[in-house]
């Protein structure tokens, strides 16, 4: 199975539709049988192909076309995506040494805070 985005008139995934690889042995292919399946434009469908650089489509990340990836949102403004990782990141490093879930991202003070339903 292939899986497809649609896409938005600003790139971002609106849709999922997975074909059988005979029907889409090319993208172009896959394309073409979303589109005469759902009568949308073939256009506005793009591949899915999870890599090292590329998440898979879901609903709500955006198309790169450029660089040729799909890419989510942050979960907070202030967060900032790291390549490397192919992660969004906390501008401010998780405490030290603390346990996982300890501490919660509060975006107003833009700062990891005591999480008030934690307990040891």
């Amino acid at each position: 199975m292939k899986r497809f985005a649609e896409l938005d008139n600003d790139n971002y995934v609106i849709n999922i539709a997975q074909v059988a690889d005979a029907d889409a042995p090319t993208e172009e292919a896959g394309k073409n049988f979303i589109s005469t399946l759902t009568k949308t434009k073939a256009a506005n469908w793009v591949e899915s192909v999870e890599t090292a650089y590329s998440t898979t489509a879901h609903i709500g990340a955006k198309w790169y076309p450029v660089e040729g990836y799909f890419k989510g949102d942050p979960l907070y403004p202030s967060w900032v995506f790291n390549e490397e990782m192919w992660l969004y990141n906390a501008p401010v490093a998780y405490p030290d040494g603390e346990a996982e879930g300890k501490y919660m991202w509060d975006e107003p003070s833009v700062s990891w805070v005591l999480d008030p339903s934690y307990s040891e």
